[in-house]
């Protein structure tokens, strides 16, 4: 919701522990108390998920949602798109082998401390690497990112025999050309990375913004190049098709939330991230909707004039007071 200044606040409604099955059915009976008990049935017009299939077809039980389907957590979709990309080829080799160097530097003290050394000898900033996880969105680029800044420093460690021994220096060893892969991934993962931190802005990132911000990154970020490793145009392909399919960017007969909200927003209004066609009917649509809750010319017509007798007989109970006490 907006307060008196226009800015965005959210609210927590309530959290609530359920020990019956997660099923739709059970998650929309949740969902219709909740809405009861803040006395906002009528009210509530759309419900933004998760992707998972429960809670998807919860939405669709619910009789007093008008907007059903495509509201699903944009930032979610695109990690999924990315963890998907990320399974294939050997990607996720790569992202093993990464995973161990930092372990190795996480839990070896003389390594740890060997890296802040060489650090300060090159006279880069003291930082410690970052471990991926699976659960925690963006983990993977930054893993890859702070590796790659520390390349030059991670190398002289793992070839330095005082603070590495042979056989780990063997089995932590990174080619050149997987040096160029983790290169390749941070510049493919970092557009993604920032549309996601977009996304979860909680006072900046209204649903107006997630067709255009996503159809903008894959303009301009996941076209593919005859330059591209054969590993990152797939990674392009996958990531491209899961986002367009999960938040449903395809040209569709159904005008959907979103488009009317990017349609209503000044700085989406021009629809340029939509098909050219599709502009037309969006704009159509949005007109329509205003059409239909405008007041009619009788209406209007007939309140004027309701306010017109108000305002005479008004003047005529003024007019007898006056007369009354002269």
């Amino acid at each position: 919701m907006l307060d008196e200044n226009w800015i965005p606040k959210c609210f927590t409604l309530g959290v609530y522990e359920m020990e019956e099955r997660h099923t739709a059915a059970n998650l929309a009976s949740r969902m219709e108390k909740l809405f009861m008990n803040w006395n906002i049935n009528e009210k509530v017009m759309a419900v933004v998920t998760d992707n998972a299939t429960n809670i998807v077809n919860a939405i669709h039980l619910l009789q007093q949602i008008t907007e059903k389907s495509g509201l699903t957590c944009a930032a979610h979709s695109l990690q999924l798109a990315v963890n998907k990309a990320l399974v294939g080829d050997n990607i996720e080799k790569l992202l093993v082998k990464s995973g161990k160097i930092v372990s190795h530097f996480k839990h070896s003290n003389v390594a740890k401390y060997a890296l802040q050394e060489k650090q300060e000898q090159l006279g880069l900033p003291t930082m410690s690497l970052l471990q991926s996880c699976k659960t925690r969105w963006n983990s993977s680029y930054l893993m890859l990112e702070r590796l790659l800044q520390n390349r030059i420093s991670v190398m002289n460690v793992l070839t330095d025999r005082r603070s590495t021994t042979t056989s780990v220096a063997e089995s932590l060893e990174i080619s050149e050309r997987e040096w160029s892969l983790i290169e390749a991934l941070v510049t493919l993962l970092k557009p993604l990375q920032m549309a996601t931190t977009v996304l979860c802005g909680d006072n900046s990132s209204p649903t107006s913004m997630v067709r255009p911000v996503l159809q903008k990154a894959l303009q301009n970020h996941m076209q593919i190049r005859n330059e591209d490793d054969i590993m990152i145009q797939n990674a392009k392909k996958i990531i491209a098709n899961e986002i367009t399919q999960r938040v449903d960017l395809t040209r569709t007969s159904n005008i959907t939330a979103r488009q009317i909200a990017s349609m209503l927003d000044p700085r989406f209004k021009d629809l340029d991230h939509e098909p050219f066609e599709a502009r037309f009917e969006i704009r159509a649509h949005v007109k329509h909707m205003l059409e239909a809750v405008a007041p009619s010319e009788s209406t209007s017509s007939k309140v004027t004039t309701r306010n017109s007798a108000l305002e005479f007989l008004y003047q005529q109970e003024i007019n007898s007071n006056d007369i009354d006490t002269q």
